[in-house]
């Protein structure tokens, strides 16, 4: 994740700490991201996305990561 992403997330996580019950009405806590982003923080809706795609993409690759790295055995 781009240094910047992260600490766009880093305030995100915080801001969560102290409004945690706007998640439960949001459809994804990406969606919940974009919006802070561009209505509390006020980034462009372009730039807001790029972040939230290098969540994506961080969140993705730590997925596929721990699938591969994982010793189950999903052919049993």
């Amino acid at each position: 994740m781009k240094p910047a992403t992260e600490k766009l997330v880093n305030q995100h996580r915080e801001y969560l700490k102290e409004h945690p019950n706007e998640l439960l009405v949001s459809a994804s806590i990406f969606e919940h991201m974009f919006v802070y982003f561009t209505q509390t923080l006020g980034l462009d809706e372009h730039s807001a996305r790029l972040h939230v795609d290098d969540v994506k993409t961080d969140v993705s690759c730590d997925i596929v990561s721990t699938i591969a790295s994982s010793k189950i055995d999903i052919l049993s």
